[in-house]
């Protein structure tokens, strides 16, 4: 695919097929600016550095991990993401996506409290794999959430910010959730 921003409003819904199990596949250097719209839970999956920037609506969650390799999905929304479900974060993958590390990453300093959150959204999950990290990185940003969920290796599964300092703000609609994983200011990998 070409670089570039793309304005168009997506519509996605569900993981794919089995031979390319995503919903929508983020190349490398491109930014989507329209809605991305989650008709149900559905997979938007980068290879490499790939930003939404419009806003992320819908009655579905939203799951990630490397498509084909490692990955970051860069957050550059100025406004709340509105989806109702939740959001994964894959190191573990499924299909021919396993095993990459991946990163959810707030891709500006000044965009506070993005993420879904209260009675109308669920909760952020990191599954890590045995050998690859699942990371939420807060960009230096404000972020409240809901719960805060661990699954596969916790050990792999990572709560940074990137640059410097910033706030994770978690239990909102008094969401409580296990998190085995790790918290602090190491630097991202997106």
């Amino acid at each position: 695919g070409n670089a570039g921003t793309f304005t168009n409003t997506f519509n996605l819904s569900g993981f794919g097929s089995v031979q390319d199990s995503m919903a929508l596949r983020g190349q490398n250097n491109v930014t989507l600016g329209g809605t991305v719209n989650l008709v149900s839970t559905a997979s938007i999956d980068p290879g490499g550095t790939f930003t939404l920037s419009g806003p992320i609506t819908g009655a579905g969650g939203l799951d990630t991990s490397g498509a084909y390799g490692d990955g970051s999905l860069h957050l550059d929304e100025a406004t709340q993401n509105t989806y109702a479900g939740d959001t994964l974060i894959d190191a573990v993958g499924y299909g021919n996506n396993m095993n990459h590390n991946i990163t959810i990453w707030i891709d500006n300093s000044t965009h506070n409290n993005i993420m879904p959150s209260g009675s109308s959204a669920g909760n952020l999950v990191l599954n890590g794999a045995a050998a690859n990290i699942a990371q939420f990185d807060i960009g230096g940003s404000i972020q409240t959430i809901n719960g805060l969920i661990s699954t596969g290796t916790s050990t792999n599964t990572r709560v940074t910010s990137n640059p410097g300092s910033g706030t994770l703000i978690v239990g909102a609609n008094n969401a409580n959730a296990p998190f085995a994983g790790s918290v602090g200011t190491l630097a991202g990998s997106g």
